[in-house]
């Protein structure tokens, strides 16, 4: 306590912490402590001891997690711890950690080792001031929607100690949080699994998507376990039809080995033998397949049998008029 016409001197000392001189000046003068102790009395004019106050040393740490990974328009979670790890109680910290694509939906916080959430849900972006005891810890779940279409994505979480206070060398103020489109490679083989989900950075993960079954390594898109196109079916055999569909080829006979009848086949009379068309239709490839121009083998075949049989009518007919059996 100080009476009237006491004279105050404050210096500040540049050291590592920082502090300050205080030199008071009265004719009496009895200092006294916070608990109500009588700390001195001093009964001259002359100075009391100098006293030294060390400046407020702030110690806060912002650290960002990555909960989940989601495909576009789907929820993603996001943790975002602020420490007070310093010797001293704070008020006024200030808090931010929007999302850069949009912001949150909705928040949740838990108070650690001491420390009073301001509301322990919440929706939009959470922000401070916060107050946090000495060695305590608020922690926020933080809930937003991936971005949609994917793009990358970054999440900056601020917390700024008051300006009344000296950071210390430990502090982190900004945490840094980045997302982007990639795919989940399971197998290890380069490719990932459809979809594309937004995501932090992972060892499992990779820019390629389009793998058919991410259990199995030897399957890998541009094969014909995993077809991209017709082309990653190619059999290798002429007369099958390549076809790729939904990643899983296919093969079917391009041509049936049963050839068509003839043009006007059906509208003979059984009794007489074919007439030969006037344009042959068709031949095998190699694939039961009918080559326009040349007559085919079931064509042929047809003619030949009932060239034979005319033949044989022919000989029945002549044995009868010569009178033989």
């Amino acid at each position: 306590m100080l009476p009237n016409g006491t004279s105050v001197g404050a210096t500040r000392v540049t050291a590592d912490p920082a502090y300050l001189d205080f030199t008071i000046v009265a004719s009496t003068a009895q200092v006294q402590l916070a608990s109500g102790l009588c700390a001195a009395t001093q009964g001259s004019s002359s100075p009391v001891a100098v006293w030294e106050y060390t400046d407020l040393r702030s110690d806060v740490r912002g650290q960002a997690t990555a909960l989940d990974r989601a495909p576009a328009g789907a929820p993603i979670r996001y943790r975002v711890d602020v420490a007070n790890a310093g010797t001293y109680a704070l008020n006024s910290i200030a808090f931010a950690a929007p999302p850069s694509w949009g912001p949150a939906t909705s928040w949740t916080c838990v108070g650690l080792n001491g420390a009073t959430c301001p509301a322990a849900t919440g929706t939009g972006n959470p922000a401070g001031p916060l107050a946090l005891p000495a060695s305590s810890t608020l922690r926020y779940e933080i809930t937003a929607l991936a971005p949609n279409p994917i793009v990358e994505g970054t999440v900056l979480a601020r917390a700024t100690a008051p300006a009344w206070t000296v950071r210390a060398a430990t502090s982190v103020n900004d945490a840094n949080l980045t997302w982007a489109g990639r795919y989940v490679d399971a197998d290890g083989d380069g490719y990932g699994a459809e979809p594309m989900v937004f995501t932090a950075p992972g060892d499992d993960l990779v820019s390629i998507g389009g793998d058919c079954d991410d259990s199995d390594p030897t399957v890998v898109p541009g094969t014909a376990a995993c077809c991209a196109q017709p082309t990653d079916c190619d059999d290798g055999d002429p007369c099958t039809e390549d076809v790729c569909t939904a990643g899983a080829c296919s093969h079917s006979p391009t041509c049936s080995a049963d050839a068509e009848p003839d043009a006007g086949a059906a509208d003979s009379d059984p009794g007489t033998p074919p007439a030969e068309p006037t344009e042959a239709v068709a031949s095998s490839d190699g694939c039961g397949c009918r080559v326009a121009g040349v007559p085919s083998p079931a064509s042929s075949s047809l003619l030949a049998l009932g060239l034979a049989g005319l033949v044989g009518l022919a000989r029945i007919g002549a044995r009868r008029r010569d009178g033989r059996p």
